[in-house]
């Protein structure tokens, strides 16, 4: 459901992504699309470094000025959380904007794995 077009237009498109333990320097990007109201977003950043990534795939199901709801997999590998293996979140999650930040950030951060919180963002997609 979408309560604001603003909004959805600025969600709209590609947009760097982020899980903080890999970098929030090299940046992955989501693609967030809408093809006859369903809205999609499919995404992955992987680390330079190691074998550690995030991939995000599922449907948006509802916009508001300030967040939006989201329904599908989040699946992280961390070397150091978890010990290094897979961990996957399945179902609803909300994304929000708080302050002045300048991206929609997960809010459930916890890992379910590890005692650890994760932070997942999609940020504002740049000037062209």
């Amino acid at each position: 459901m979408i309560h604001c077009k603003l909004a959805a237009k600025k969600l709209k498109g590609v947009h760097d992504f982020s899980l903080h333990w890999i970098s929030w320097d090299d940046f992955g990007s989501v693609k967030i699309s809408d093809k006859n109201g369903l809205w999609h977003i499919i995404g992955r950043q992987d680390s330079r470094k190691n074998q550690d990534f995030i991939v995000i795939d599922g449907v948006i199901t509802e916009i508001s000025p300030y967040e939006f709801k989201f329904d599908g997999s989040i699946v992280t590998r961390v070397h150091d959380i978890a010990d290094g293996e897979v961990v996957k979140r399945i179902g609803p999650k909300t994304f929000r904007i708080t302050g002045n930040r300048q991206y929609w950030r997960m809010m459930e951060m916890n890992n379910p794995r590890d005692g650890v919180v994760d932070y997942v963002d999609v940020f504002f997609r740049r000037p062209q």
